[in-house]
Formats: structure tokens, sequence, C-alpha cells
């Protein structure tokens, strides 16, 4: 009985493990869609705030970390499902993949809170995309580094007090300190 008890407990976590993981990577792809709908993009490069990675920064906070990359990967690849820009698909690979890795590095420091991994993971995003943008169109465009630096720490601003509200109303901030959901 004790066997069948915890096969059915193993069980129910993996049914709650893979419903969670299927709300963010939806929730994922609805903003990083209407982000996509929405004409509005600042800075003198077109950026966009990267909506998306609120439920990124979310996983990384609920889940255990390396969730939020597979959140993140599925939903670059179903946004290039839809729009079929290879060019967006290199640009949101390679910002994703950098910044969730420097996110987590620094989210394990224990030194910085949400607004710092957010702002950390707008950053280096930006910075990847425009390594390789230098490296698609052979041509230096390093100058424009200030600028995405710029708006990569406006995003991290948007998106991390976002996140931050999202934990506190959800009550999940508590949880996360104590344990993972799953």
């Amino acid at each position: 009985m004790m066997l069948q008890d915890e096969n059915l407990s193993s069980m129910q976590n993996k049914i709650h493990r893979i419903t969670y993981m299927g709300m963010f990577i939806s929730l994922a792809i609805a903003l990083s869609y209407i982000e996509y709908l929405i004409p509005f993009n600042y800075g003198p490069t077109g950026t966009k705030i990267g909506l998306a990675n609120i439920a990124v920064i979310l996983s990384i906070y609920v889940f255990k970390e390396y969730y939020g990359i597979i959140i993140n990967l599925i939903r670059i690849f179903i946004m290039f499902l839809f729009m079929g820009n290879v060019y967006s698909f290199m640009f949101s690979l390679a910002g994703g993949i950098v910044s969730f890795l420097v996110m987590l590095i620094v989210k394990k420091t224990g030194k910085v809170d949400i607004m710092g991994v957010s702002i950390t993971g707008g950053v280096f995003h930006n910075v990847a995309q425009l390594l390789v943008a230098v490296y698609v169109i052979k041509y230096n465009i390093l100058f424009y580094m200030p600028v995405m630096i710029i708006t990569g720490i406006i995003s991290g601003i948007i998106v991390g007090l976002i996140s931050n509200t999202v934990l506190k109303i959800f009550g999940l901030v508590k949880r996360w300190k104590n344990d993972r959901i799953y």
C-alpha cells in the first residue's frame, strides 16, 4: 500500500509539473505574440520590452531553475514556427540562451533580488543579439552597444517590476523562499 501511495504521489507531481509548465509556456507564447502585435518599439533599434521574459523569470523563482530555459526554448521555437523569420529566430535564440544563463548565475549568487536578475537578463539579451547581428550582417555595429545596454536596463526594470508584483500577488514569494513548487 505504501508503494502504491508513493507511485500515486509521484504521478500527481508529474501531472502538476506538466500542467504548470504548459501554463508558463502558454503565458510566454501569449506575451510574445501580444508584444509582436503591438506596434510599440522604443529606442533607435526598435527594441521591444520582452514581456515573454516575465514567464521565464517567474519560472526561475517558482520551479527548478532549468525549467526556465525549457520554457524559453519552446517559446522561441513556437514563435519561429508562427512567424517563420530565420533572423528573428537566431536573435531570439542567442538572446534567450545567454540571458538565461547569466540570470541563473546572478540569481545563484544570492546577492541580487529579482529586479537585479531581470535587469541583468535584459542587458545580456540585448548584448547577445547585437553580437549575432554583427556576425550576420558582417558590419561593425558595436557602436549601438551603449544604446542596447540602456534599453536592456529599461526592459529589465519593467519585466522585473511586473515579475516581482506577480510573485507577491499570487503568494509565491513565500513559497519560493521556502521551497520550489515542483
